[in-house]
């Protein structure tokens, strides 16, 4: 029978972090909250970033160190790390940021708190974030604020499947989640889209609003670089004389990820004929105005009235439809 060390497990990725990890790896070791072990999972770094680890596994003796053989990818890494975990809760965490201090003790109470009322369910919890640039400057103070995100408290499926707003290095799971995400669709480009996906089609999602991660935007970002972020910041003005005519999701591939889920997956008929109108977007199966119509029907874009206009024009615009 296997034992569990621990309560709770973070699984962090590294590749070639040496310019902030220690600043993360501080941050996990103050916090309230100390029931853990650390699994890392490097992905071939050539920086300084294993004799980082190491150096830390030298003071605390609760670092699991992986070192893959061949580079395997964000997505795939950060698979291999949650697959590893042993504890019965797992929290996922990148290399560049800072948590909170109370960021773990927060989460656990609230995982408690709803795994009474939704016994032998997964659950996730997932919380804001604050946004802080290489200097350690505060860019924004609530990243659901500054993307506009506006997650219903109960299930949310259409929300999820396009924008989801929900960051994996805020997210803490139970084991049941983790045995239903795994393994990930060959697809995958960005590992917390699947995690919350399955989360709201089979479990329970609790968004804390308080922002639990300083979450660090830099060039070498993944999903957000500081450019992007600059973009994002130019005033309406600027915006309409610079629209970018790409629609939202078309460009990860995001149907093969769902044509995989509809495959492997029993699903309700209610989430599968949901599922199948978000495929309908993606494959541009419909005229432009019906599939805008569709889009904000079930709500698969944000809720923010510019953004909703501005791509009205997108569509528009490109009327390429099957």
């Amino acid at each position: 029978m296997h034992h569990k060390s621990c309560t709770l497990s973070i699984a962090m990725t590294t590749y070639n972090g040496e310019a902030f990890l220690r600043q993360q790896l501080d941050s996990i070791y103050m916090q309230s909250y100390q029931d853990f072990e650390l699994i890392v999972c490097d992905d071939c770094s050539t920086d300084n970033t294993i004799d980082i680890l190491n150096d830390y596994k030298s003071k605390y003796k609760n670092i699991k160190i992986y070192q893959n053989e061949t580079q395997l990818g964000s997505v795939k890494n950060f698979e291999h790390a949650i697959d590893v975990c042993t504890g019965e809760y797992i929290a996922l965490c990148d290399q560049d940021d800072i948590w909170e201090k109370e960021k773990l003790e927060k989460s656990m109470r609230e995982m408690h708190i709803l795994e009474k009322a939704y016994p032998n369910t997964p659950l996730m919890i997932h919380s804001d974030l604050s946004m802080i640039n290489e200097n350690n400057t505060m860019i924004a103070s609530s990243y659901f604020t500054f993307r506009n995100y506006q997650l219903k408290k109960e299930k949310d499926l259409a929300f999820i499947l396009g924008p989801c707003g929900i960051m994996g290095n805020t997210i803490v799971m139970n084991r049941l989640l983790k045995e239903i995400i795994l393994p990930f669709p060959k697809a995958l480009v960005v590992h917390d889209y699947w995690i919350a996906l399955i989360n709201e089609l089979y479990g329970k999602r609790l968004t804390l609003q308080d922002p639990l991660v300083q979450y660090r935007i830099h060039q070498k970002n993944l999903s957000n670089s500081i450019t992007s972020i600059e973009t994002t910041l130019m005033t309406k003005i600027q915006k309409s004389f610079t629209l970018n005519f790409s629609l939202p999701y078309m460009e990860i591939e995001r149907n093969k990820v769902l044509y995989y889920l509809l495959k492997h997956y029993t699903l309700d008929v209610n989430d599968k004929r949901v599922i199948s109108q978000f495929i309908s977007y993606l494959e541009r199966k419909e005229n432009p105005l019906v599939t805008f119509y569709h889009l904000l029907r079930y709500n698969f874009v944000k809720r923010g009235f510019w953004y909703r206009y501005e791509l009205l024009i997108k569509l528009l615009f490109t009327r390429r439809y099957r």
